[in-house]
């Protein structure tokens, strides 16, 4: 008597998982028979044109690190030029009827 439910079994012929992290990737294969094997790669000994990569990206951070300091510094310096012209021309207006006086 077929009941409608047919017998399965899942295998895994081939998997491959990578881990990757700010050194390097991790790589696990596994084979048909079960056999696992992993491989750790450092980006710097593994390949050049990776490095170069990190560096220029290190490069651009730097700079818009250093463009957002510079434009920080000129914002506080320019905020308060409103209150420094008062200041000034506070001062600048008590000073001048004790000229015209003396």
């Amino acid at each position: 008597a077929n009941s409608g439910f047919v017998n399965t079994r899942e295998t895994t012929l081939n998997s491959t998982k990578m881990w990757y992290d700010l050194q390097g990737v991790k790589t696990e294969f596994q084979d048909a028979a079960g056999v696992k094997t992993s491989n750790y790669d450092n980006f710097s000994s593994s390949n050049g044109s990776i490095k170069s990569i990190f560096k220029t990206c290190q490069a651009f951070v730097l700079i818009a690190l250093l463009a957002s300091v510079i434009l920080l510094i000129l914002l506080v310096a320019f905020f308060f030029d409103r209150l420094r012209n008062k200041l000034v021309f506070a001062a600048g207006m008590t000073v001048t009827p004790l000229f015209v006086v003396v």
